[in-house]
């Protein structure tokens, strides 16, 4: 569990976790410097649940390193057979851990993949996470073709030595201040490399929209072109393999997009041009809006001057 500046929100994420049914459960807090009190709420909660202090390990940053660093922190020092990963924002329902444990080992599997609820100020949106494949490759050769999406902290995943492979390929300084778009770059590979995906229907995980100096809700140019940077990364990576153009290219697509009214319509189209072409092949996008890209992409400028003026 990364922790910086949630104050507000921790409380919820701990006791959802001290609470959590499945007994054997190590946990581990990673203090990135955070500069409110968020820490000094963590051991106080976690002091109300001394059944579980034991259990209970506090790192914390030299200095502010960011989320994907603070992740990798804690994931390399975890000694369990499975690791999950919880944003401090978030929360859990109490038997979530037990839940994806048992299936898990039920059906042998690398990863158990769980749907999400995201909250609001005012409703709650369910989110399943459903696709066909089981077989970690097929999954992402195919991703094209669903909605699914590539986040830390929506599965139980094994801590074996591929992973921890995986994970120190990211402790190099090029990663260090990337604050978008971090789970994508760890999770295409490790879903890719994964032999047996299982799929949990339940929505467990609560994901809180109302958080609003979260990355998500406050996307710059900068932070846009992080996601970009990520998939240049991936493509160098699976470059031996084209079967994973389709892949690359909608979620290549999905990060330029971020840049859309960030800047001119001309460097959105020349950004990485080359998943343009591919366009209305990505079934994960509507067809709808599609179209609307795809007149984008051949400078009717009309349409983006329409859809401006629709959403004032």
């Amino acid at each position: 569990i990364p922790v910086y500046n949630v104050a507000a929100w921790v409380e919820r994420c701990v006791r959802s976790l001290m609470e959590q049914t499945l007994e054997e459960i190590e946990y581990i807090f990673v203090d990135d410097c955070s500069p409110d009190n968020s820490m000094d709420i963590v051991r106080k909660v976690v002091s109300d649940y001394p059944e579980r202090v034991g259990g209970v390990i506090y790192l914390r940053q030299e200095y502010n390193r960011g989320l994907l660093q603070a992740r990798l922190r804690g994931e390399l020092e975890a000694t369990g057979e499975y690791i999950a990963n919880v944003d401090s924002d978030d929360w859990v329902e109490p038997d979530t851990y037990a839940t994806l444990y048992e299936q898990a080992k039920r059906d042998d599997a690398d990863c158990v993949v769980m749907g999400y609820q995201r909250d609001y100020k005012d409703h709650t949106e369910t989110c399943h996470r459903i696709f066909t494949e089981t077989n970690g490759r097929d999954l992402i050769h195919n991703l094209y073709k669903y909605n699914f999406e590539l986040v830390a902290w929506g599965e139980l995943i094994c801590n074996d030595d591929r992973l921890r492979l995986l994970l120190h390929q990211y402790q190099q300084p090029e990663w260090e201040s990337l604050t978008m778009w971090e789970d994508v770059a760890v999770m295409m590979p490790y879903y890719y490399g994964a032999h047996r995906i299982s799929y949990c229907d339940r929505c467990l995980y609560h994901y809180n929209r109302l958080n609003v100096s979260s990355a998500l809700n406050s996307v710059s140019l900068s932070k846009a072109q992080q996601a970009v940077g990520v998939m240049r990364y991936l493509k160098r990576y699976f470059e031996n393999d084209p079967e994973m153009r389709l892949s690359l290219g909608v979620m290549t697509f999905g990060a330029k997009n971020m840049m859309l009214g960030k800047t001119s319509l001309k460097e959105w189209r020349e950004t990485e041009a080359w998943c343009n072409k591919d366009l209305m092949k990505y079934k994960s996008i509507p067809l709808r809006v599609r179209l609307f890209y795809k007149l984008l992409v051949f400078k009717q400028e009309w349409a983006w001057k329409l859809y401006k003026r629709r959403t004032r």
